[in-house]
């Protein structure tokens, strides 16, 4: 009897574990982003590797350009690119973490172009290009 009590608990604190770690992957899921370290900016036609550049689920972007320290831009289809405080987000040395599912920002540009491994829009005048290479599989 023993022996089956200790199975039984076993296998309840195996399934408990499975739902409280499904559960953190879909509060956690869209609030989350991976660096992509081969990202270039081009700005006006002048290129830099000046920009740190995440990943996020649903082909989310978020990034950061060495020029604009105190801001991120955060970039989705639906959304287009809205110009965030830096603040409102927990920048990790690899990820990323933001309290909202989605960033409460101004828009920065009501247009961009997605391509797939690149972002083009415009922001006060200027041509910005993000691009960055495709993770090896």
């Amino acid at each position: 009897m023993s022996g089956a009590s200790q199975s039984r608990r076993r296998i309840l604190t195996v399934i408990a574990l499975l739902i409280v770690l499904v559960g953190a992957f879909i509060i956690l899921r869209p609030r989350l982003w991976v660096k992509n370290k081969t990202a270039e900016v081009t700005v006006d036609g002048r290129l830099s590797d000046g920009v740190k550049l995440f990943h996020g689920s649903d082909d989310r972007l978020l990034f950061y350009l060495r020029a604009e320290p105190t801001r991120a831009y955060y970039f989705s289809a639906h959304t287009g690119v809205l110009e965030c405080d830096a603040r409102e987000f927990a920048s990790l040395k690899i990820l990323v973490f933001s309290p909202h599912v989605q960033p409460q920002c101004a828009r920065a540009a009501p247009t961009a172009e997605i391509e797939a491994q690149s972002l083009q829009y415009k922001n006060s005048g200027h041509t910005i290009i993000l691009s960055w290479q495709p993770a090896p599989r």
